[in-house]
């Protein structure tokens, strides 16, 4: 039996988008099918030479795979914080300085490479993925839109990119920075945790509002690795290997 033009279009469809997007389709739902929601450090950012290589490895392998960047504070925000220290600013003014960091550490990382692309919303995000790039949240006007999180220092960028993992429905979260994960007291890397390990945890990799956050990841991975480690990116990115990190994941 011949197929009508409605059947034609679902197959094209299908054979473009695959199973879940022609559901979101169906449904009148977007989705940007994030394989790696990759948050870059802002400490990452002093060096420049392991910048350009980190920048190449999320490049080529944003060829094949759809992954998204979300930055961190790094050194302007470690100002902001310091000049809150000598002269209080108001919660609210805190708060917009540092969000706007985390804007020019995406801008920053961006300048690496022209397939690294800034981005201040999901719609340019979703085309840029589209184009086999590999977009990086300027977060703010996000953040500024939702006001999801309270006016302190407690929420930090690594409990941001949870929230955004969250609503996203990514694959796999990446928390790149310049540590090789999370450590014991004898200063041994802990390659797998539970969240609810991780509560119990005296440790000082992540913010105190993390390990909540990542029980409502649900099933999905959390990967701390040092993102200044080339081999330890490229296996991760481009063959699924983690040969080095901590890995934190419901069990």
């Amino acid at each position: 039996m011949a197929m009508n033009w409605q059947e034609r279009m679902d197959n094209i469809l299908l054979k473009q988008w695959g199973e879940r997007n022609m559901l979101d389709i169906k449904l009148g739902m977007n989705h940007l099918e994030i394989d790696y929601f990759i948050k870059i450090g802002g400490s990452l950012l002093s060096n420049i030479e392991g910048c350009k290589e980190l920048s190449a490895t999320l490049a080529l392998a944003g060829a094949h795979k759809r992954i998204v960047l979300f930055p961190g504070g790094g050194a302007i925000d470690n100002y902001i914080e310091s000049y809150n220290d000598k002269f209080q600013l108001s919660r609210s003014i805190f708060h917009q300085t540092t969000m706007l960091a985390m804007d020019q550490t995406a801008l920053l990382f961006s300048n690496y490479q022209v397939a690294i692309v800034p981005v201040d919303n999901l719609i340019h995000c979703k085309e840029v993925l589209d184009k086999g790039q590999v977009p990086i949240l300027m977060p703010s006007r996000l953040v500024f839109g939702l006001d999801p999180f309270r006016y302190t220092s407690r929420c930090t960028s690594d409990s941001m990119t949870l929230y955004f993992a969250k609503i996203l429905e990514v694959e796999n979260v990446v928390i790149m920075k310049s540590i090789d994960g999370i450590m014991t007291d004898e200063n041994k890397l802990i390659p797998l945790l539970s969240p609810a390990q991780l509560k119990e945890l005296d440790q000082n990799c992540v913010d105190e509002v993390f390990p909540l956050l990542c029980e409502r990841v649900g099933k999905t991975p959390i990967i701390i690795i040092n993102g200044l480690k080339g081999d330890v990116v490229k296996q991760l990115l481009l063959n699924g290997e983690i040969v080095c990190g901590t890995t934190i994941q419901s069990m």
